[in-house]
């Protein structure tokens, strides 16, 4: 029935077929040129295929593939294109290995589900540390337009600055992107630091609540270390704008911590809060009443006598509760007695100046000069 020819024919046959389906497929890989080739021809769904190809190897060939940027360009910028996210991204990577990073980025805002930063690699990385940096200028020229500064440096600030400055929502996007990767990674310092730089307050309470919920309360000390150095946050209202954020998280901890409670509400020139949180504490147990006292030596350190003289004034009155029981009685005036006590030795340390007493007696007792010696020298 089949002749020894049939077989031969049939599988030349098949060969043929395959080629004529699938063009692409026999595009030889040591090169780019012929899938190039494909987007200069009129049928959409072949120039799609090509970017697809393109895409996959633009790592490789890409500097065959940049001879034809223009093209590609234009296919990303069509917005009737149906794969124009696609071409923005093939061409976003070939502008990333000609170290034009400006362009890598403009074509990777463009890029849509092809920008994908949970990918860790070199090229995203850039993108985003470009990112980012260009969102971190952005806000300050928006920051220097709101603030009525018109003294700017011309190298820092580009012209047209008197315009409004807008953010392009695709950036915003990949920034917000990049918080829910920190956030999922738990590299909260980074969230932190990005919030910083882009003076973005509603992002810094974010990261912190986030960070907090997650378990890693060591995020507060960590910004309020930075707040302490005036250098690292600018400007000055931003930085209580932190502090004040830090304060209300302190708060919140299962065991709140009111000695840099207080420390931030020094900064915000809050006494009669910090009077409110010393009452509370010599109103509890010895611990309590022991802490208020360390929290009393270290803001006397901190020499600024103005606000202490506040936080005493600012301390609540005594209230006295009457009742007819004489064991409640009894037990009231133990307590009034002891807080009492407590509310004498903490204005001992804040302003009659128990810290130079203490300082001076151990400056004596451990003094060990020779008094004969002294006299004979004529000191």
């Amino acid at each position: 029935f089949l002749n020894s020819s049939f077989f031969p024919t049939f599988r030349k046959f098949c060969h043929m077929a395959a080629a004529v389906a699938s063009p692409l497929l026999a595009i030889p890989s040591s090169s780019a040129a012929g899938i190039l080739a494909y987007l200069d021809e009129d049928d959409v769904k072949l120039k799609t295929r090509a970017l697809q190809k393109l895409y996959s190897i633009v790592d490789v060939h890409w500097a065959e593939i940049c001879n034809s940027l223009p093209v590609i360009e234009e296919l990303s910028e069509n917005t009737s294109f149906p794969a124009a996210d696609l071409a923005a991204a093939t061409a976003s990577k070939c502008y990333y290995h000609l170290q034009e990073y400006n362009d890598a980025l403009r074509l990777a805002l463009c890029a849509g589900k092809y920008l994908d930063i949970s990918v860790r690699s070199e090229y995203v990385e850039t993108i985003l540390a470009k990112c980012i940096d260009e969102y971190k200028s952005l806000r300050q020229q928006q920051e220097l337009l709101s603030s009525g500064k018109s003294s700017l440096d011309s190298n820092d600030v580009p012209e047209g600055l008197s315009k409004p400055i807008v953010i392009d929502p695709k950036m915003e996007n990949i920034v917000e992107q990049m918080f829910q990767r920190c956030y999922r990674d738990l590299c909260f310092e980074q969230a932190i630091g990005v919030s910083l730089d882009t003076k973005r307050i509603d992002k810094v309470e974010e990261v912190v609540a986030t960070a907090i919920s997650a378990g890693r309360a060591n995020i507060l000390p960590y910004v309020f270390a930075l707040c302490q150095n005036a250098r690292n946050i600018t400007p000055r209202e931003f930085r209580l704008s932190v502090i004040d954020v830090l304060v209300k998280h302190y708060g919140t901890l299962p065991v709140p911590d009111y000695s840099n409670m207080c420390f931030g509400l020094q900064y915000l020139n809050r006494p009669e809060e910090v009077a409110r949180i010393l009452d509370l504490l010599l109103r509890g147990s010895l611990e309590d009443a022991l802490l208020a006292y360390q929290i009393a030596f270290d803001l006397q350190e901190t020499e600024n006598q103005g606000f202490v003289l506040k936080i005493f004034a600012n301390f609540p009155p005594q209230i006295v509760n009457p009742s007819s029981s004489a064991e409640t009685n009894i037990a009231s005036d133990f307590a009034i007695q002891q807080y009492e006590e407590r509310l004498a030795k903490l204005k001992r340390v804040l302003i009659e100046g128990l810290d130079v007493d203490l300082t001076l007696n151990f400056l004596f007792k451990h003094a060990h000069t020779d008094p004969a010696v002294l006299k004979d020298i004529g000191v």
